[in-house]
Parts: C-alpha cells; structure tokens; sequence
C-alpha cells in the first residue's frame, strides 16, 4: 500500500510527455497528512523537473490557507463543464 499512498514520485518525465497536466492542492491546517511534506515533495520536484519555472508548465501546488468542509464541497462540485 506505501507504493500507492505514499506518491512522492521525483521523476515526472513521461507523465509530461504525454501531455499531462497536474493539480496539486494540500490545506495547511489538514490534520492527516502534513503540508510539509507536500511542500518539500514538490520543492524536490522542482528541482529534479529543470526549475519551477518549468514544472509549472504541467504541475502546479496550490496551498489551501484553511482545510474545511466547504473546501470538500466545493471541490467535489468542480468539474471540466463548470471549471
């Protein structure tokens, strides 16, 4: 399960070549799963991916000031019609 759970994959190489593009999103306040790790793990990425300014052309970290249930809503509400 640590292989699923635990995507803190440093090598996005051929997700980008097949034209993938990525959200990332982590509320600072999640109570499970530290941001920092999030932060770090995409910070590591970023290097490893040639800059930010590069991996920003297919992925992209937003980080979520509050993490609530409103946020949960509304993003089940999103979707490629509305979006």
């Amino acid at each position: 399960m640590a292989k699923i759970y635990n995507s803190d994959q440093l090598d996005l190489t051929a997700f980008i070549a097949t034209g993938g593009k990525m959200i990332v999103w982590h509320g600072w306040a999640d109570a499970i799963v530290t941001p920092y790790k999030t932060v770090d793990w995409y910070e590591q990425l970023s290097s490893n991916m040639g800059g930010r300014e590069e991996l920003e052309k297919n992925v992209r970290l937003f980080m979520i000031p509050v993490w609530t249930i409103a946020v949960c809503y509304l993003v089940q509400r999103v979707s490629p019609k509305t979006a």
